[in-house]
């Protein structure tokens, strides 16, 4: 399974489109937004990207919580305000335990919930915006990802988004410039 891994578009649609872009022409099975969508016309991008769409608030969404939530319901769009599932298929046959048949994907600014999703043990990846830089590193049985930031990079990177192969366990970041 191949998911598209974006975060913190700010509201700013047009770099949503291109980040949603570098996605869909990969191809993708499902799409994941970290948070700091922002708006309603992100939401519905998300909506007509012709995959199933996740995405968790973040702290730049609380204000419009309702609103937010009222577009993804219409849209089609997993919402939710602390973190998300997608399941991941039937997976490849090396994972027993049927527990880490999950990504989880929360913000990143509720510290102590990040780090309950990453230790817990349960989800074999855990994805998160918030630091607007990319991140892959392995947390004992967990691979934690952030795909960079759509809007406003940190750190010294590009804009970018990021695809996760589930099948080869393989994560491929894309500079979204």
């Amino acid at each position: 399974m191949k998911i598209g891994i974006l975060s913190d578009s700010h509201g700013k649609s047009a770099l949503l489109v291109k980040g949603l872009g570098y996605l869909t022409d990969a191809p993708i099975d499902a799409i994941v937004h970290c948070g700091d969508i922002v708006n309603t016309d992100g939401i519905q991008l998300l909506g007509e990207a012709g995959v199933p769409a996740y995405l968790v608030a973040g702290n730049m969404d609380i204000c419009n919580f309702l609103q937010l939530q009222a577009a993804a319901e219409k849209c089609g769009v997993t919402f939710a305000a602390d973190f998300v599932t997608v399941p991941l298929g039937n997976g490849d046959g090396k994972h027993k335990d049927k527990r880490k048949k999950y990504l989880a994907a929360t913000h990143g600014n509720t510290k102590p919930l990040l780090e309950e999703l990453i230790c817990d043990g349960q989800y074999r990846y855990v994805c998160h915006g918030h630091t607007h830089q990319p991140i892959d590193v392995q947390v004992n049985s967990t691979r934690v990802l952030n795909p960079g930031s759509l809007f406003n990079p940190r750190g010294g990177h590009g804009r970018s988004v990021m695809i996760l192969d589930t099948d080869t366990d393989t994560v491929k970041i894309i500079a979204a410039e």
